[in-house]
C-alpha cells in the first residue's frame, strides 16, 4: 500500500502541504490523463475539510475530559 508522508508541518500550512503532496504523489496519473488537476484539487480540499472537523471534534473532546 503506497504511503503519504508529509514530514513535519507547522498546523496553519497543513492543507497547503497536503495538497502539494497529493499533487507530487499523484503528477504521473495527472500527465497520463487518469485524473484531472481539478479532480486532484477537489479531493485535497474535501480531505483538509474532514481533518480540520476531526482536529475540532478531537480537541473539543479533549477539553471535556480535561
Amino acid at each position: 500500500m503506497p504511503q503519504l508522508s508529509t514530514g513535519l508541518v507547522i498546523a496553519g500550512a497543513y492543507a497547503d502541504k497536503l495538497r502539494r503532496v497529493l499533487f507530487a504523489q499523484l503528477r504521473d496519473k495527472i500527465k497520463a490523463g487518469e485524473l484531472t488537476n481539478q479532480l486532484v484539487a477537489q479531493k485535497a480540499g474535501e480531505l483538509n475539510r474532514l481533518l480540520f472537523k476531526w482536529t475540532v471534534s478531537i480537541n473539543w473532546v479533549i477539553s471535556v475530559l480535561n
